[in-house]
């Protein structure tokens, strides 16, 4: 037996699938969605339907009763001896005089005392999965190779970079609803790299009242973006910081040997000409200043100052929302080539 997980809303057409391969199968077991139980053994056949998300062999069925579950989990534990880790995650489904958390820490400590075996929630070098379906009780032993985590010890982490980064944005200007919809998207993007500082610069004057609408758009974006990210992070967040300033005195502040300068322009070089010596600067510099122009481009007098003058996309001249993410994007790739040497 094969208990898969797909999107709510394919469970029949998976069912479908599996009944074309004569592969028996229920799919919403019990009225729930996103579930199909298939009964077969073959887990290969399965994952030729590109509509299933997960599949877990069932090895063992039972009661849904605390006892009898923790009973059935302790059944594993000469697979699970001689491993590194080992974990236990519960999805529990319907009404029952004990919680998920429970049938965890439960079968966490029995297996423990049973094999001596460490205990890691993050990357398991064995996985008891419990799925709970009202009355039945379905354990499942996984890989932890097979489990695919957001975060895993090969991913080097993008803040690490990100965190270092200033982005010297000039403004948006045009029609009021343009510039508050431009900040908008602007704002999101700064907020979702997480970058230290976004500097809002121009070099010469600009209506008020579009300057306000932008600002006002930037500020939400990031409030917004900020809502969600704490939401689905299970770790702090960082705000981004906006400041307003000239974007001339902004080159001046800066100390070309603590503070890598990058100007975005089509005039630029392309980023795979300089990705070598690139690679080594984002590494060592303390900060990393990226000035993107709008409406209007960078005055030229800044590229003096600048290290690199990057073409990001040689051929095209992209929208200004876009500039943040394919910045960094593009350094990022540079910066996590050089960590994996």
């Amino acid at each position: 037996m094969i208990l898969v997980k797909t999107r709510k809303g394919n469970e029949f057409i998976v069912k479908s699938y599996l009944e074309e391969r004569n592969i028996k199968a229920d799919a919403r077991p019990q009225g729930y969605l996103g579930l199909v139980i298939a009964y077969t053994d073959d887990l290969d056949e399965v994952l030729k339907i590109p509509e299933v998300e997960h599949a877990y062999k069932v090895n063992k069925k039972v009661e849904a009763d605390l006892e009898k579950i923790v009973e059935a989990c302790k059944e594993f534990a000469e697979e699970i001896k001689g491993c590194n880790s080992f974990a236990v995650e519960t999805v529990r489904r319907g009404t029952h005089n004990f919680t998920s958390v429970d049938v965890n820490v439960k079968c966490v400590r029995a297996l423990k005392e049973l094999t001596g075996c460490d205990v890691n929630y993050k990357f398991p070098e064995k996985l008891i999965r419990v799925e709970i379906i009202n009355k039945d009780a379905y354990l499942c032993l996984v890989d932890g190779k097979e489990i695919k985590r957001k975060y895993t010890p090969e991913k080097k982490s993008c803040l690490e970079l990100f965190n270092k980064i200033v982005f010297v944005q000039m403004p948006y200007w045009g029609s009021l609803d343009g510039c508050y919809e431009m900040g908008k998207r602007i704002g999101r993007a700064a907020q979702s790299f997480e970058i230290s500082k976004l500097i809002i610069a121009n070099h010469d004057e600009i209506n008020a009242l579009e300057f306000y609408q932008f600002l006002k758009g930037v500020l939400e974006g990031i409030k917004a973006r900020v809502f969600i990210q704490k939401r689905a992070y299970p770790r702090e967040i960082t705000q981004v910081q906006v400041t307003i300033e000239n974007i001339f005195q902004v080159i001046r502040k800066l100390n070309p040997k603590k503070h890598l300068i990058i100007v975005t322009d089509p005039l630029g070089e392309q980023v795979t000409k300089v990705k070598d010596r690139l690679k080594r600067d984002l590494k060592n510099y303390e900060k990393i200043y990226i000035f993107a122009g709008s409406r209007e481009g960078i005055p030229k007098g800044l590229f003096r100052f600048a290290h690199y003058v990057l073409d990001l996309a040689p051929g095209i001249t992209f929208a200004t929302e876009h500039t943040i993410p394919t910045s960094l994007i593009s350094l990022y790739t540079i910066y996590s080539e050089e960590e994996s040497l």
